[in-house]
């Protein structure tokens, strides 16, 4: 192989690159003109966070990380061989504006069977479905109160600013999220020190909950 084809491949490359950054950041700046239209005078409840959108490049680097788990994992083996894995119920906790339920619907390559955004602050939810066309996929709803039964993979950002409400908040996931679903959570309080969670990889934001304790009595929170 001469020298000549190799620059030639390496000029190739980075040309591909610069049209890859060029588009990422393109993107960047047309999801950050809609999150700075996010209800700038909406009034969080006690102890919750109004919206904050988390950086970009770390959400779609969490969803890449759940991917990978999901085309690895038995339980969520697909029937169909066209697909790496089945189609998957995503939750977001706290939805905001619905920007990230947009990209999860639109641009994540994700297979989903159902996909659910709550969000405690309304003056959100009609931005959501005003900017982003989400309708049924948000609805009102407190994080404290919620149901997280139904859903394989359940996502947020920090939704409140009290510790101990956040702790609350994480210990009702926890219990009732169903065995083999996916946790992601970002400036999480205590999803790496629950027994029945496991991280995907070493420093992950992205959990797995067990389907059982390793002893009985173990890992209750």
């Amino acid at each position: 192989m001469s020298i000549e084809y190799i620059a030639d491949g390496l000029e190739t490359s980075l040309k591909e690159l610069r049209k890859m950054q060029f588009k990422a950041a393109m993107l960047e700046r047309t999801i950050g003109h809609f999150d700075s239209l996010a209800s700038p005078h909406y009034a969080a409840e006690e102890g919750s966070y109004a919206y904050i959108p988390l950086n970009l490049w770390d959400f779609t680097d969490s969803l890449l990380e759940l991917e990978t788990a999901l085309k690895t994992d038995e339980d969520y083996a697909s029937t169909d061989p066209e697909f790496a894995y089945r189609p998957v119920s995503f939750l977001e906790v706290g939805c905001g504006i619905g920007r990230n339920l947009f990209l999860v619907k639109n641009g994540s390559g994700l297979l989903l069977s159902n996909l659910h955004g709550i969000e405690i602050g309304f003056p959100y939810i009609v931005q959501a479905r005003e900017i982003f066309k989400l309708h049924e996929e948000v609805t009102q709803g407190d994080a404290l109160t919620f149901d997280y039964g139904d859903f394989d993979v359940i996502y947020y950002y920090r939704p409140f600013t009290d510790e101990a409400l956040q702790a609350k908040f994480e210990r009702r996931l926890i219990r009732q999220a169903k065995p083999g679903a996916y946790i992601i959570g970002h400036l999480n309080a205590i999803l790496d020190k629950s027994k029945l969670l496991r991280p995907t990889t070493e420093y992950s934001k992205v959990f797995k909950k067990i389907k059982k304790t390793s002893e009985p009595g173990k890992g209750k929170r």
